[in-house]
């Protein structure tokens, strides 16, 4: 379809009814919010759509790219003070509503990385130090075998052997110890993720939920509103 001027209004007007910069980039709830706008264009006789989600979302590409290379041309230009449209004005301002959005995500992003890194180095810090002790007993253990293994004779040879045996399970049962700690510890991190993970979906489906309850409030108060207006223009008649 052909975009007019008063198709780019009406557009505008929905982005600021819907707010898509509210949902995070690349997330479902966003592409709905996208949907719901690209049907209530459809739904718009004076003048009319046929959008779908991916050429609303184009299209807006589309309007902040011209309106960025307006402002890049009007900071060039010296001495002129270019005229601002409505339409302009809104553009700039969802434009920055967009990029706050963005930058906050950013932001969350980076903050949730660096405590990953951080339990990350804690919990890498803490199996080094279990494996310096787990060494330092091997070497201090196999020191007292040769000491012993130079005095053992006859039915000593039986008793190192018996207690060889007996330091090599234990030494293993460590190293098993702390394999296992080792498992629960990555076990935890994604346990960790995934409850952030299942937080974020709720709150971002709660605020979805919060969302199409005030459009369907508005829609029934844009109804009444017309229903009592062709009510009067009944009566003038």
């Amino acid at each position: 379809m052909v975009w007019t001027d008063k198709h780019n209004e009406i557009f505008v007007a929905e982005m600021y009814l819907h707010e898509p910069w509210k949902y995070k980039k690349g997330f479902k709830e966003r592409g709905n919010v996208w949907d719901m706008i690209s049907e209530s264009l459809n739904s718009n006789d004076h003048p009319k759509f046929a959008v779908c989600l991916k050429s609303v979302r184009d299209h807006y590409n589309h309007l902040e790219k011209e309106q960025r290379r307006k402002i890049r041309e009007e900071q060039k230009a010296s001495g002129i003070a270019p005229e601002h449209s409505v339409f302009d004005d809104s553009m700039e301002d969802i434009i920055e509503r967009f990029k706050a959005r963005d930058e906050e995500d950013q932001r969350q992003v980076a903050a949730y990385k660096e405590k990953a890194d951080a339990d990350a180095a804690v919990a890498a810090d803490m199996r080094k130090a279990s494996m310096e002790t787990f060494s330092q007993t091997k070497k201090r253990k196999g020191e007292q075998e040769v000491k012993k293994s130079k005095r053992a004779t006859g039915s000593d040879t039986v008793a190192f052997l018996r207690e060889k045996a007996e330091l090599d399970a234990e030494l293993k049962r460590e190293e098993l110890k702390i394999r296992e700690q080792e498992l629960r510890d990555k076990k935890a991190e994604r346990d960790n993720l995934h409850a952030q993970q299942q937080t974020m979906s709720a709150l971002l489906h709660e605020s979805m939920q919060q969302q199409q309850q005030q459009q369907a409030q508005l829609m029934q108060q844009i109804q009444l509103q017309n229903a009592a207006l062709i009510s009067l223009l009944s009566k003038q008649k």
